[in-house]
């Protein structure tokens, strides 16, 4: 798959703002809004704090179509997204996986059956 212009961009001018930083403490925060037909709806919120690697982001970039997972280590782990394997992943995602699923719960107790 070829690089996107956009995310070697991104790369480029993440480095080139965080060069002259000793100490990058950032966070990734996310929102998920589910919305059903009926009108009811629910929004889950997960943010992950963390540091931006400064090794990592001495180097190019490597092209896995999400530049972030190159240099952000969140508090809780002591590697990148990149490096992490799949099963990593999914435990460190299961906390927002469950309150997706409570949310869905919620929704479906208002008469919005999924099918």
């Amino acid at each position: 798959m070829p690089e996107s212009t956009t995310h070697i961009e991104f790369w480029r001018v993440l480095k080139d703002k965080t060069a002259h930083l000793d100490k990058i403490d950032c966070y990734f925060e996310q929102c998920i809004a589910i919305a059903a037909p009926n009108g009811a709806y629910e929004l889950i919120y997960s943010k992950n704090k963390g540091t931006l690697n400064k090794e990592k982001l001495k180097m190019p970039y490597n092209g896995s179509n999400y530049p972030l997972g190159q240099a952000f280590e969140a508090i809780n782990r002591a590697m990148t997204w990149d490096e992490m394997t799949d099963e990593q992943k999914k435990a460190f995602d299961a906390p927002l996986i469950e309150k997706i699923n409570a949310a869905l719960d919620k929704l479906c107790e208002t008469g919005f059956i999924l099918s």
